[in-house]
């Protein structure tokens, strides 16, 4: 799908945005089918997703091959789900829970865990157990372990920093995160350094809080999180911030991008409105550097060579997309395409 091309350069009296933004043709293809709910991850040069509106189908894409197009792999075992928790760790596809119907059709929060090697082209499901069932956190890869932060249980939103070892097939508990606990967040780790932006802090009511965190050795065979609280989101102009959950975030050649999103409107679950912003951090302060295409929430999203790769999620209404967008930020240009 063609887009139209535009350069928008900010007026020097009134700033609305602190740089140009170049909008462009696609430079990826669509995803197979319109994707809202799912789950995926990078793993090496290809961005694997699927579950939610695909069912249990999974799909691939080489995104440094020029031209290349979505390729099925083998469908997931674990049956349809929506929220499952994706990470990619030492080249392959961890997936964790997520929300399944069961045979009368009533919904379940899962928490089992199957991992995907695309050297076997095979899932399996591993001998283990989430120590809760959880949807809506969100994981990253450190050294040898996966880190699930956040996340709906049952009846609660879950405060603590959940580990999973793959070599001794252990869980522990990290502690709780020394902020509310989350659901949706925005997270992004690069290096020892991750950033938490924004998520649901309640069922009706998001968070424009960020924090950033930074792993240190406390003992030869154990890390620690160090946290620190940075700058809010800001406001939209003539706009009032009421926090966001489903935000895509990725890294971009030095910068932290937020963009899109969800919120409910005086936190009122039956007026939703979805986000089209897009922010960065710097000099340790967020701000806005312009829009996307369309607004978007809980978009697949992966960093690849200085690009935030958004694939699929919901739009006003509750519509899912199927479009591919990328972000990228050099400073003091902002490409979109």
């Amino acid at each position: 799908m063609k887009r139209v091309r535009f350069v928008f350069q900010p007026i020097l009296f009134v700033l609305l945005f602190i740089s140009a933004v170049t909008v462009q043709a696609g430079a990826y293809p669509d995803f197979p089918v319109a994707l809202k709910d799912g789950s995926g991850a990078l793993v090496g040069e290809t961005v694997y997703a699927g579950l939610g509106s695909a069912g249990s189908q999974f799909y691939a894409l080489n995104l440094k091959q020029p031209k290349a197009e979505w390729q099925q792999v083998t469908d997931f075992p674990g049956g349809e789900r929506k929220q499952a928790i994706a990470v990619t760790l030492h080249d392959e596809l961890y997936l964790f829970g997520g929300l399944q119907a069961d045979q009368n059709g009533t919904l379940q929060l899962m928490n089992d865990v199957y991992r995907y090697q695309p050297s076997k082209k095979q899932w399996s499901k591993l001998a283990t157990q989430m120590p809760q069932a959880l949807i809506g956190a969100s994981a990253i890869a450190y050294d040898d372990k996966i880190y699930l932060l956040g996340g709906e249980q049952q009846t609660s939103f879950n405060g603590e920093l959940l580990s999973y070892d793959p070599v001794d097939n252990q869980w522990r508990n990290e502690g709780e995160l020394p902020f509310a606990a989350r659901v949706g967040a925005a997270v992004i780790n690069q290096g020892e350094f991750l950033l938490v932006a924004g998520g649901a802090v309640s069922p009706n009511s998001h968070t424009a809080q960020t924090e950033q965190g930074c792993f240190t050795q406390q003992k030869a065979d154990k890390k620690t999180i160090e946290w620190k609280v940075l700058a809010d989101l800001p406001a939209s102009q003539g706009k009032t911030q009421q926090g966001v959950s489903g935000a895509a975030a990725g890294y971009s050649n030095g910068y932290y991008l937020v963009a899109g999103g969800s919120s409910f409107v005086d936190q009122q679950i039956s007026n939703k409105i979805w986000h089209k912003e897009i922010y960065i951090l710097k000099n340790k302060r967020w701000k806005a550097i312009g829009e996307l295409s369309y607004a978007s929430s809980y978009a697949v999203a992966v960093s690849y060579q200085d690009k935030l790769v958004m694939i699929g999620g919901e739009t006003e209404s509750g519509a899912a997309l199927s479009a591919v967008q990328t972000l990228y930020y050099d400073g003091s240009k902002l490409i979109i395409e």
